[in-house]
């Protein structure tokens, strides 16, 4: 190893020495080399992507359960839910009503109820159950029909008045 000086920059330069060669093995293999293992042995890249797999699968939170919430908390309050859900739609609606509304009906109520589940499913569901339970209002277009009304008897009316007759 030599520190001599370099002449463009007049720095020492410093010389690296070259990383030992890996002791082999008796066939031949270097020892402990993952990337050597991954590309020559099969076997070993068969059992790296099980391991690798197995991760995925294990890790993570159950599909539909929120935050902060185990599943076995979850899965209790969802119980509760579905028969404070039922009770619900069994008084709201009639006996001789659609099997498949009640059966949406039920489930917008048990989302409604399950206090883990997130405010905006809650407004939804909320909002379908006000859609199913109770009618909107017409009251615009009665206001505009009995405006026009008003106006073509007040027209008839003033020409009645004024004399002349109308077929």
């Amino acid at each position: 190893m030599s520190n001599e000086l370099n002449p463009l920059t007049n720095r020492k330069r410093i010389v690296r020495m070259k990383s030992k060669v890996r002791p082999l093995e008796e066939d031949g293999k270097p020892k402990n080399i993952m990337a050597w293992r991954m590309k020559n042995d099969p076997e070993f890249v068969k059992m790296m992507h099980k391991k690798q797999r197995d991760k995925r699968t294990k890790t993570g939170r159950k599909i539909g359960i929120p935050n902060g919430v185990t599943v076995n908390q979850f899965r209790k309050s969802q119980k509760i839910a579905k028969k404070e859900a039922r009770i619900i739609v069994s008084k709201i609606t009639k006996a001789d009503e659609d099997i498949y509304a009640k059966e949406a009906l039920e489930a917008s109520v048990e989302i409604l109820r399950t206090p883990e589940i997130s405010v905006d499913h809650k407004l939804k569901s909320a909002k379908l159950v006000l859609d199913f339970t109770k009618s909107r209002p017409a009251t615009t277009t009665e206001l505009t029909i009995h405006k026009a009304e008003a106006f073509l008897e007040s027209v008839l009316d003033s020409e009645e008045n004024d004399g002349q007759k109308v077929n």
